[in-house]
């Protein structure tokens, strides 16, 4: 959020750049429900998901003791942990149906006004400039081909944020309308919608994709809805394929000697291609721990690639190397295996391929609602692992309020199935 920085001093300082005031928050929540966290830790139920969770812990505070850089390591393992506990706080506090929904209908009408307000920002924007309202927008890069419009961040940093965000709240939304059918929501789902296009950004990738799930998850039976159903997929490939080749290849304008531009283009990799190619670098380095938990961000430079490439990736190449700004991996994917290495990878993707798997017979229920919910999101985790392509997704709150909602829904249902089988078995004895 837009919010003004905490200051310090030498390490202090570095530590409260990365927090936000909501961090105080959560440090208060999980002193007043400590020993909520801690039923949650020996509760038996807990104990598959506890033990990834454990395992990823682990293997990020291996890896910071073999980090080149140990106090960034330090402060991103702890901030990993301070996640964790965000994700066991959710769990706790949402572990009814009725709290359950109570959470997604505060998540869809905030982030609508979010929205809403980043919407009407932008139209007072458009005819009227002022410092106040320039802090909610992205400049338009006039050479950056995949980029045309100024994008809206609203009151979030930067416009992938603000769609990172909002992707969570069009689950919620997806949600609250399946269980109560209320034309708001679908107004605040439009908000949202909006919003998210205007911010336009390679995170959109995930969002549409999160969206042409839902659709499906929603089983139209008209003819005409299922076939525009159909058509949005498609869509969403198309524009995923789109974003990938611009996350490798950019077309750039090419100038003259005296500085005119020629009417010509040229085609040269993006700098996305040598940050990719830096990961594996650094990774090969050290294959098992990786760099250490945030050491891309200063070890990046040292594996750009300058050998047998063209005049104008060059000057890409050259321009990523000498950057005063903090280089990001832009990606989950290309972040872990570089700072986290092999262990950090398989830990990460076995406790993802656990949320998405953890209690799949609920695809067998009779209960409509309950299936249609599950498949809402399950969408939004795939959406984000797709939009971990382009975005470092690990450390955002909303990622892990977003798994966290998927095993307190499957939690639910689980112990849902338990008291259902019980009653089914004691009337059976009584029958008998």
């Amino acid at each position: 959020m837009k919010l003004p920085k905490m200051h310090g001093g030498g390490f202090l300082e570095t530590a409260l750049q990365k927090m936000q005031y909501a961090d105080l928050f959560l440090v208060l929540f999980s002193i007043i429900y400590a020993n909520r966290i801690y039923q949650w830790f020996i509760d038996r139920g807990n104990a598959k998901c506890r033990n990834l969770l454990v395992l990823i812990a682990i293997c990020w505070i291996l890896s910071t003791m073999f980090s080149l850089h140990k106090d960034i390591s330090r402060l991103d393992t702890a901030g990993l942990l301070m996640l964790i506990t965000l994700f066991i706080l959710i769990n706790k506090l949402t572990i009814s149906h009725n709290y359950f929904l109570l959470f997604n209908k505060i998540n869809v009408y905030f982030a609508a006004c979010v929205a809403l307000f980043g919407i009407l920002t932008l139209i007072v924007y458009a005819n009227y400039s002022s410092a106040f309202l320039d802090q909610f927008f992205m400049p338009r890069p006039n050479d950056n081909a995949a980029v045309l419009i100024d994008r809206m961040s609203s009151t979030l940093t930067l416009p992938e944020m603000l769609i990172t965000y909002l992707h969570v709240a069009l689950v919620s939304g997806a949600i609250v309308y399946v269980h109560e059918k209320k034309r708001a929501v679908l107004i605040c789902i439009a908000f949202i919608i909006i919003a998210a296009l205007l911010a336009y950004s390679r995170s959109l990738t995930g969002f549409i994709a999160t969206s042409s799930l839902i659709l499906f998850a929603f089983r139209f039976k008209k003819t005409i809805f299922r076939l525009a159903v159909k058509l949005f997929a498609l869509f969403a490939i198309v524009f995923f394929a789109i974003a990938i080749l611009l996350s490798f290849y950019r077309i750039y304008s090419v100038s003259s000697e005296n500085g005119t531009a020629e009417n010509r283009t040229q085609i040269g990799h993006e700098k996305r291609f040598f940050m990719a190619d830096a990961a594996f670098q650094i990774f090969k380095s050290s294959p098992i721990w990786g760099g250490g938990p945030g050491s891309y961000t200063y070890e990046a430079r040292k594996y750009i690639n300058f050998d047998s490439i063209s005049h104008i990736d060059f000057l890409i190449a050259r321009d990523l190397a000498n950057e005063n700004a903090k280089v990001d991996p832009h990606s989950l994917y290309l972040g872990v295996i570089s700072e986290n290495g092999l262990l950090g990878i398989f830990s990460l993707g076995a406790f993802i391929l656990y949320m998405i798997f953890f209690n799949h017979k609920i695809i067998s229920t009779y209960d409509h609602k309950v299936l249609q919910t599950h498949q809402i999101l399950n969408a939004g985790l795939i959406g984000f692992l797709i939009t971990g392509l382009f975005v470092d997704i690990l450390s955002m709150r909303h990622f892990w309020v977003l798994i966290a909602l998927i095993y307190t829904w499957k939690s639910i249902y689980r112990e849902q199935t338990g008291n259902n089988k019980a009653n089914l078995t004691i009337n059976k004895q009584v029958a008998l």
